[in-house]
């Protein structure tokens, strides 16, 4: 996690780098320096993004994870002791995940809907500047090298992220259910002893009811409806600037 985030602050740190020297060879230094504390809160907000992208990846995995325990528990054969601890450690872990996708929703929520307005934000302003660059060089000639930067590198790196995030989340609560789903339909064929049975039971209600559910401030969920919305909102408001551009 910690080789991934370092990788992306590594590629953004060179990005900004060559889009300063470009600018800079435009004449533009001052420009520059007026954007120096919007990258600085441009950069915080990516750490906080990509940070919120791994930790979603991980909780997917671990529900993915207590899917496999689960079928192995129905497949393999083991004595009552021996699939009584593991059940009992299913549910335990299954509660903790729970509990952490809480916390999740409580620490990152905020910062989720955050990210969420900015990367509408960033895909319209890209929009709207790139239309505006057009203008400009059918006027004058200059170098795009910083302007393509601006407006393709980072509403890319906004969309792709925001994107990762959801299918994430989205895939985190469709295992969770999935755990529900394998225990209500393997426990009719269970043919243990009744102490382990009434275990599974107890998992088989905690995994129904314990269901994580990931929220933008509490304002939306954030699933593949969501992320359909902000991407039908962006297509949109480009239809608007086409046709604008087109009747100027």
């Amino acid at each position: 996690m910690c080789l991934e985030i370092s990788c992306y602050h590594l590629g953004m740190l060179f990005l900004h780098i060559v889009e300063n020297v470009l600018w800079v060879e435009e004449n533009n230094a001052e420009l520059t320096y007026m954007y120096i504390s919007f990258r600085i809160v441009m950069y915080l907000q990516f750490l906080v993004l990509v940070s919120v992208c791994c930790i979603s990846r991980i909780l997917q995995r671990r529900y993915h994870f207590l899917n496999q325990q689960l079928i192995e528990i129905f497949k393999y054969v083991y004595d009552d002791k021996e699939m009584l601890r593991k059940v009992q450690e299913l549910y335990s872990i299954h509660r903790k995940l729970y509990y952490l996708s809480e916390k999740f929703n409580n620490v990152y929520g905020w910062m989720i809907f955050f990210i969420l307005i900015s990367t509408v934000l960033s895909l319209l302003n890209s929009a709207n500047f790139a239309f505006l660059t057009k203008t400009d060089c059918d006027q004058a000639e200059f170098n795009l090298g910083p302007y393509i930067i601006y407006i393709t590198a980072y509403p890319v790196f906004y969309a792709c992220s925001t994107t990762a995030l959801t299918f994430a989340c989205e895939a985190a609560k469709r295992n969770a259910i999935t755990l529900s789903t394998l225990l209500f339909r393997r426990l009719p064929y269970f043919t243990g002893s009744r102490l382990i049975r009434r275990e599974l039971m107890t998992v088989a209600k905690s995994a129904k009811e314990l269901i994580p559910s990931f929220s933008a401030g509490g304002f939306y969920q954030v699933n593949q409806y969501l992320l359909s919305s902000l991407f039908s909102t962006v297509t949109t408001y480009l239809i608007v600037i086409v046709q604008l551009s087109l009747s100027t």
